[in-house]
């Protein structure tokens, strides 16, 4: 056979049956994808039933205003001595603080909920992320970035993002007939 024929053959065999491999390649992982899809949405759904259900969890839950409210006692000893080094350590005992309750809710949802890298890194990032942001907006104003108050107001704008955070979280892990719940928001609000 001519070679120029042999390679006519093999490329028509190939345009020919390359069609077909492609539509059924992708029409198995189509369904591999759905299937996948179905399986993280049942995950989510069974996951959030189980954990929100708990006592001991709703408990922890009604518990974190008052945590918070030991939390600011602390922290306000060391805003109170006007000295900035102590301000920006009570900033960091607060975010440190938010940080811990932000994870805790974050379980009742599974691990790559938020994000694929974990709760963990989630929030780690969003702490990273806002501090850049607030960074960034105390520099565009001149006379608020002079001095070194200005990292005690950015440690608070970022507790004010987390304090969001929490507030959010938690509106969606409690339910809608719970009759705690409008107390929980002004006891957490209250500070």
């Amino acid at each position: 056979m001519d070679t120029n024929l042999k390679v006519n053959l093999i490329v028509g065999f190939l345009s020919f049956i390359s069609p077909i491999v492609v539509f059924y390649l992708d029409r198995f992982f189509r369904y591999k994808d759905l299937k996948k899809n179905e399986k993280i949405e049942k995950e989510i759904l069974t996951f959030r039933e189980r954990d929100s259900e708990q006592k001991t969890d709703k408990e922890f839950i009604f518990s974190l205003p008052n945590l918070k409210l030991e939390v600011y006692k602390n922290c306000h000893k060391n805003w109170d001595t006007g000295i900035t080094l102590n301000m920006i350590k009570g900033n960091e005992d607060l975010i440190w603080f938010l940080r811990f309750c932000w994870l805790s809710l974050a379980r009742f949802y599974p691990e790559n909920y938020f994000s694929k890298k974990g709760h963990n890194t989630y929030i780690d990032e969003y702490i990273i992320e806002r501090t850049n942001y607030h960074y960034s907006m105390l520099e565009a104003g001149d006379t608020q970035k002079n001095g070194t108050i200005a990292k005690v107001r950015l440690g608070g704008a970022i507790a004010n993002d987390l304090d969001k955070l929490i507030v959010d979280l938690v509106e969606q892990i409690l339910s809608f007939d719970d009759p705690r719940k409008n107390n929980w928001f002004e006891k957490w609000n209250s500070r």
